[in-house]
């Protein structure tokens, strides 16, 4: 998944660490003579080791057999529980050769992560090292105390000394930024939506702080989930130099599940008797095999469950992206049969200007759907919302004889680390 917290910045200093062995059946420094009959049997990672600096680390590993790898790093806590961003990153590599690359960028300064190597040879047997690792602190330049840069130094150089962006349960719509500087100064940040993937470049929040600090933590809000999002921060002391730093930040990923309830039907496009209604739902402009209704007989007036494939269970849902500007398409047809399912124009996936044929639909801004009020909901259809639900909306025909309502609903799932 995406990791939602960045350090704006580097160190110039690296550390080098090696991780121990968590297997009994081999030494941490000398690595074990395993042959290929026994593969990732036995232990059969022979090199972990990690290149640090404050802000990425570097993982090198070697295997004595061909085997693929799975490297999770996360940070070390010592318990409380909450939500730690950037948690857990994992990377996996594919089995081409015994030598392998990981790269972990976006780590936090002066912190301990504890690291997970698992290699899988290509029988399917699998051996695990395991072990710590501490990035470095920043270091700043000049004299004065610790973690101080001289006064006459300032902003003319950089004071900035961290930049952390993090986001909490239960809104992933903002996000919370950590700043420090080494000296005081007024500090304003802006984020903008990063261009890229059809979405255009935002401001989405400009600020500076109400008084000169060595620490601020503002708050962002409005945001999209899944989006990438750009930072400048700048701070200026009483002197009014400047110093700045800029990165970025992806938030935490989110889909929706869409849930068709009900079909309300209006007319039923027969002046004789029920209509012999023959309902479909197509997905993306595709037509979605798994889900018809078969013949349905439905006066005007009348309403019918919308039914997961094989069940009298009502509803049938699907996911769908919540990710930035995420929208779908989604259409549901109906068809008057009279009683001739060979006939129905739907069945046949022909569309053509029947009167007794006609669509519901189009395409759907995933944001707008969850917003509360952006939609009417339910009402004015005479059947009651069902409770617990992030939205509800309608949707329906405007032309031809065959005229029904789609009854639906929405809800969020936020993927958090």
């Amino acid at each position: 998944m995406t990791f939602t917290k960045t350090l704006l910045g580097s160190a110039a200093a690296v550390l080098v660490a090696a991780f121990s062995l968590a297997a009994a059946t081999a030494s941490a420094t000398i690595p074990p003579v395993i042959t290929a009959g026994q593969g990732c049997s036995v232990q059969c990672i022979s090199k972990a080791a990690v290149t640090a600096t404050a802000t990425a680390a570097k993982v090198e590993l070697a295997s004595t057999v061909p085997a693929s790898f799975k490297v999770t790093v996360s940070k070390k806590t010592s318990g409380g529980g909450g939500l730690v961003a950037n948690a857990a990153k994992t990377v996996n590599v594919a089995a081409n050769s015994p030598l392998k690359f990981a790269f972990f960028l976006h780590l936090e300064p002066d912190t301990t992560y504890t690291i997970s190597v698992r290699a899988t040879d290509l029988q399917g047997r699998s051996s695990v090292r395991s072990g710590t690792f501490e990035t470095l602190p920043i270091k700043t330049t000049g004299v004065g105390g610790p973690a101080t840069i001289d006064s006459g130094i300032g902003c003319s150089q950089q004071c900035i000394t961290k930049v952390l962006v993090g986001q909490k349960p239960p809104d992933g719509t903002s996000a919370e930024l950590d700043i420090a500087t080494s000296t005081t100064a007024h500090i304003q940040i802006e984020v903008s939506r990063a261009a890229g993937s059809g979405i255009d470049a935002l401001v989405v929040s400009q600020v500076s702080s109400p008084v000169s600090t060595k620490a601020w933590a503002p708050t962002v809000s409005g945001l999209e989930y899944g989006t990438k999002y750009n930072v400048v921060v700048r701070a200026r002391d009483n002197q009014g130099r400047v110093s700045m730093r800029q990165g970025s930040f992806r938030t935490v990923s989110a889909t929706a599940t869409i849930m068709l309830h009900r079909i309300k039907v209006l007319n039923d496009a027969d002046k004789r008797n029920k209509g012999e209604l023959f309902f479909k739902l197509w997905l993306h402009d595709s037509p979605l095999e798994a889900w018809v209704t078969g013949l349905r007989q439905l006066n005007s007036g009348d309403t019918t469950n919308v039914n997961p494939p094989g069940t009298s269970r009502p509803g049938f849902s699907f996911e769908v992206s919540a990710n930035g500007d995420a929208e779908f398409s989604m259409e549901m047809t109906a068809d008057e049969c009279d009683k001739i399912k060979s006939n129905c124009v739907v069945k046949r996936g022909i569309k053509r200007n029947f009167d007794d044929w006609a669509s519901a639909g189009g395409r759907f801004d995933v944001s707008q759907l969850l917003k509360p009020g952006a939609y009417p909901g339910w009402h004015g259809t005479g059947v009651s919302e069902p409770a617990g639900h992030d939205g509800y909306f309608v949707f329906g025909t405007t032309e031809r004889y065959v005229k029904f309502l789609v009854l639906a609903t929405i809800d969020l799932h936020v993927v958090w680390p």
